[in-house]
């Protein structure tokens, strides 16, 4: 911009005209030989009063998707989350029969991963029918996935058996994908919202459920183990997922006079509870 205003200043800048007859007026003559050009018509404009404005070339036209947003790439391909999910059968099978942690640590994440690992810690002081529920081999038939337009995450539901699971599956570092919630469910799974394109609509962390903020859920049931329920799973419902939290709260002291000599079996088999759900009170 500069520049160009440089260019125009010397163009509109006064020449002086020098007598005939000596070498300037001969140089003045040479230049008056000059074709007719832009700096001509310039001094033809000054005679007149005006001044030519710069000359200014004529833009592109602009895109026809200019200004438009691609659509966000979908998180995983059509394909992936089946391939995903029987990966993790595959795996799961080669953990259990030897109760592989490292392994085991490959497909599972978070609080799934520390529950199922320290199943393993219990193994040699299960039954064998407890053994047998925990560890025999499965596949998940009847498949169903739900994947968000956007994020890291997608949720899957499947049976193992006459079970019904509900299966939430997070990408980790470096694409691979990891398990990190698998909770049992009874009923008839409800109809989600879609949006654009079909895929399910993702609900803000910050959005409330009767008088509990999503977000506050997980503060909510890991205080059911915490305190009893006390604080902030005060909020929740009591259905036997809850009410089951609650007694091993309070039973938790129970068995660690004879810890340093036997660590007693489950009185349940620690695969046999209908599953962590956790509804909100009445309020919702």
């Amino acid at each position: 911009m500069r520049a160009a205003r440089t260019a125009v200043a010397q163009a509109t800048t006064p020449v002086r005209n020098f007598p005939r007859g000596n070498d300037h007026g001969q140089a003045h003559r040479d230049h008056s030989r000059r074709p007719r050009g832009r700096r001509s018509a310039d001094r033809r404009l000054r005679r007149r009063g005006r001044r030519r404005r710069p000359r200014q070339r004529d833009k592109p036209a602009a895109s026809s998707t200019a200004g438009k947003t691609p659509a966000a790439a979908p998180i995983v391909t059509p394909a992936q989350p089946a391939a995903v999910l029987d990966n993790y059968e595959k795996v799961n099978t080669a953990a259990d029969k030897t109760q592989d942690k490292a392994l085991l640590g490959t497909i599972e994440g978070g609080a799934l991963y520390q529950e199922d690992s320290e199943v393993y810690k219990q193994y040699p002081k299960l039954s064998a029918k407890d053994r047998k529920s925990c560890f025999e081999p499965f596949t998940y038939s009847r498949r169903q996935f739900f994947i968000p337009a956007t994020g890291s995450w997608f949720t899957a539901s499947g049976c193992t058996g006459d079970t019904l699971q509900l299966l939430v599956f997070q990408q980790q570092t470096g694409g691979h994908w990891k398990m990190v919630v698998a909770n049992n469910h009874k009923g008839t799974l409800p109809a989600l919202a879609a949006g654009q394109g079909g895929a399910p609509v993702v609900v803000a962390p910050d959005a409330t459920v009767g008088a509990t903020k999503l977000s506050a859920l997980g503060a909510a049931i890991s205080d059911l183990r915490a305190s009893g329920g006390t604080k902030a799973g005060a909020a929740l419902a009591d259905p036997p997922a809850r009410r089951a939290a609650v007694t091993a709260y309070r039973t938790r002291q129970d068995h660690w006079g004879r810890y340093k000599t036997c660590l007693r079996p489950p009185r349940a088999s620690p695969c046999s509870s209908a599953g962590d759900t956790f509804p909100i009170g009445a309020s919702s």
